[in-house]
């Protein structure tokens, strides 16, 4: 299992006039083969801020997404709108525990 977690930054208005592409890109993204799970969310405390996590079921299910059309559609939009701070990190993990 590919666990993902990542951050971005927006301003405002661009974030605003983003949101229904969030929206697809989300939806498109969790409709992917391997997908577990998929979220974006702006931080509480640092407006602009995009968390972004994800969890797949392998690396070639994340390697299919990463060319998947939406998403190539997706980072094309915010870099046109002046997307700062993109880090993405990968890491593998065995599982749930539940508690």
């Amino acid at each position: 299992m590919i666990a993902v977690f990542g951050r971005f930054r927006l301003t405002p208005d661009a974030l605003q006039e983003l949101r229904p592409a969030m929206a697809r890109v989300i939806i498109a993204s969790r409709a992917e083969a391997g997908c577990i799970a998929y979220d974006c969310a702006e931080d509480v405390l640092e407006p602009g801020l995009i968390r972004v996590s994800e969890l797949w079921e392998s690396r070639e299910a994340l390697a299919a997404h990463a060319i998947a059309p939406h998403l190539g559609e997706w980072t094309r939009l915010r870099e046109e709108r002046g997307m700062t701070g993109r880090q993405i990190d990968v890491y593998e993990v065995r599982g749930p525990d539940i508690v």
